[in-house]
């Protein structure tokens, strides 16, 4: 018994964003810096690049931005939660396989003042009511209108969010991502992209890296860009010296041992 729960939990845990149809396509960009003689990786990288991927290099086949899922207050009438979420471009949901209950992937993401609810939250915020159309206080000062209703995301998705909304919105809305467009050393967010059938994961990888000297000399020297696949973003997280040194795949390899150190002794 004790095996076998170890063995549910490896299964889990390996399980991982396997749900995407497109994982196997999908990376996210990730960058190696050398400051004061330590060699770190981030997935930080300036709001410039996104334009820079989509216009010139044909071998993507769709790009998104993404700001870091964080807490967010959401009112509707009386009704005020506090939600996870996070601002992503249209290109996502296409990437991505998180259903949509209700609404359309092709325009959900269109209108920069719109927002995606996941099911929990907008029966949370509206109960039985369609909340399609409806609109929805974003951080106490933004009015935002239901697009679509997104499926619950799965347990085992390293992306996890309870509502989404353009990244569009938080470029007109925010001053400093607005003034951010032309700052290649102004790192605040992430960029996913999803490569063409046929093309080169490691063959676009290098052809990137050398995109932030290029831009900026000065401030981004010692900086490379590569990609990392998502089938590595849950266990294999961790980099040292620009090395990917594995995560928490080290603990399903302990548990799996300990299992089998188990299934020995009961044996014996």
């Amino acid at each position: 018994a004790f095996a076998m729960l170890i063995g549910l939990w490896i299964q889990f845990e390996t399980s991982y964003d396997k749900f995407h149809e497109n994982s196997n396509r999908i990376a996210i960009v990730e960058k190696n810096t050398l400051f004061i003689n330590e060699k770190n990786t981030q997935s930080g990288i300036p709001l410039p690049l996104y334009d820079e991927l989509k216009s010139s290099y044909p071998e993507i086949k769709r790009i998104s931005r993404m700001a870091w899922v964080s807490s967010h207050s959401l009112v509707v009438g009386n009704n005020k939660f506090n939600k996870r979420g996070t601002y992503v471009d249209p290109d996502f949901l296409k990437m991505f396989s998180f259903p949509l209950a209700q609404g359309d992937v092709e325009t959900a993401l269109k209108d920069p003042a719109s927002i995606i609810l996941t099911e929990s939250t907008a029966t949370a915020l509206f109960g039985k009511e369609n909340p399609i159309g409806k609109t929805v206080k974003l951080d106490n000062e933004f009015s935002v209108q239901v697009s679509a209703v997104a499926k619950d995301v799965p347990k085992n998705s390293t992306i996890s969010f309870e509502f989404l909304v353009p990244y569009e919105f938080s470029v007109l809305n925010n001053e400093f991502v607005r003034n951010a467009k032309t700052q290649w050393s102004n790192n605040f967010l992430m960029n996913l992209v999803e490569i063409r059938e046929g093309a080169s994961m490691a063959a676009l990888s290098k052809k990137i890296g050398p995109i932030m000297e290029q831009k900026d000399k000065v401030n981004n020297k010692n900086q490379t860009l590569f990609l990392h696949p998502l089938a590595k973003w849950h266990l294999y997280d961790d980099f040292k010296n620009w090395v990917n040194t594995g995560g928490r795949i080290e603990y399903v390899r302990l548990f799996a041992i300990i299992g089998i150190f188990v299934l020995l002794i009961a044996c014996i």
